[in-house]
């Protein structure tokens, strides 16, 4: 990867919590991108979401569960 292309790189992660605000382990989420491209993942042990890399800014949707659209 180019230079300027890793420095325009965004890395997003983030950590699930309940409404007691203890992390949600091994939940299903979805991740969608600008493309249109969908992501199915899980959790981890400690409710930390997968690393999901973008070029440069772009906004990703969360969803709970597995989406199909």
């Amino acid at each position: 990867m180019p230079d300027t292309q890793q420095r325009n790189s965004k890395f997003y992660s983030f950590v699930t919590v309940g409404a007691l605000t203890r992390a949600l382990p091994d939940m299903f989420y979805t991740v969608r991108f600008p493309s249109g491209e969908l992501k199915h993942c899980v959790t981890d042990d400690a409710g930390r979401t997968a690393r999901c890399g973008t070029d440069g800014e772009q906004r990703l949707a969360i969803y709970l569960g597995h989406r199909e659209a």
